[in-house]
């Protein structure tokens, strides 16, 4: 993490939680940049299922958010956001079969205490392609420690 930005990778692994359902591996490269008076984030998402039940090859998603530093109203941040379904890395849907949603979003910081910061993230999404669902609300709840 530097002043100008911060990246990192993320790593998880998600068991099946139904049966006929298949494991699947989530991998993220997040990359974080101040910029024009808002502070951006953006996530390149590979997910991979793996088993008997594995279906296609791994999955590539971006998702974005950018939030202005200037609150609005007593602490509440606006921006906007998107998260981008292109399908399978070694086929990738056209256009039209692509999932993508974009919206925009409030923001709320709350102290704990010294070392503890609890904030959340709401926003409604919409559908931009006939294969996105036309509206979704996105909920992004986060505690620091």
């Amino acid at each position: 993490e530097t002043e100008k930005g911060a990246a990192a990778i993320y790593f998880s692994f998600n068991w099946a939680r139904e049966k006929g359902e298949a494991n699947e591996i989530e991998y993220k490269l997040l990359l974080e940049r101040n910029f024009l008076g808002a502070r951006n984030i953006i996530n390149f998402v590979f997910e991979n299922e793996f088993g008997s039940k594995a279906e296609g090859s791994t999955s590539f998603k971006i998702s974005y958010l950018s939030m202005f530093k200037k609150p609005i109203y007593k602490g509440i941040q606006i921006g906007f956001g998107g998260v981008h379904n292109l399908g399978q890395l070694d086929n990738f849907n056209s256009p039209g079969r692509q999932k993508h949603q974009i919206g925009p979003g409030f923001k709320k910081s709350f102290r704990i205490s010294e070392e503890m910061e609890y904030d959340f993230f709401i926003g409604p999404l919409f559908g931009l392609t006939n294969a996105s669902a036309d509206n979704s609300l996105l909920w992004n709840m986060t505690l620091e420690f």
